[in-house]
């Protein structure tokens, strides 16, 4: 018997929520490994935040992460939250997206490696790492004759999704904005 279209979504969402799951399962183990490797811990407090920050897709505020933890029932301090997520950035785990204020998961196994781009969304607020490395390295030599030291580049702009919903909208409606 055909299954129902009903049923065909709520499986493909099961099939990937456990994706998701499995994909933040080697995340934080591979935050762990890390710490392990470097004589750090990934206490239970830090993987907590860590992975509440993986859940909204390794982008997120501080207090989102805050809502998140403390909506499971913890009492969870605001400085508990800001003291995980500043060894989470100072170990390349996490990224501080400074135009924000938002964090975000490092894609690149947690080593020191180039300076962080980011691509941030200025409609839905999203920030994205970009492995930008040619483009650093032009900006970098066009500032080199300033004196002006570059530590990351954020650029703004519109994600992928703003652009498409920005493509679909009809002139009328922009100007009403």
């Amino acid at each position: 018997m055909p299954r129902s279209p009903s049923s065909l979504r709520a499986s493909a969402k099961a099939q990937a929520t456990a994706a998701q799951a499995k994909d933040i399962d080697a995340q934080l183990a591979s935050a762990d490994r890390h710490c392990l490797d470097h004589g750090l811990k990934l206490t239970s407090g830090r993987k907590a935040v860590l992975q509440a920050l993986l859940r909204r897709g390794g982008t997120a505020k501080a207090y989102e992460l805050l809502a998140d933890l403390q909506s499971g029932g913890a009492s969870v301090a605001p400085m508990a939250v800001y003291r995980s997520l500043d060894f989470l950035v100072a170990h390349d785990i996490v990224h501080k997206v400074a135009s924000n204020s938002s964090f975000v998961y490092c894609q690149h196994d947690h080593h020191r490696h180039h300076e962080p781009s980011f691509l941030i969304c200025e409609r839905c607020g999203s920030a994205t790492e970009w492995d930008a490395e040619g483009c650093h390295a032009v900006v970098a030599q066009a500032l080199k004759a300033t004196g002006f030291a570059v530590h990351g580049i954020e650029i703004q702009g519109l994600c992928a999704g703003c652009a498409q919903t920005d493509k679909l909208t009809t002139p009328a409606t922009r100007g009403n904005r």
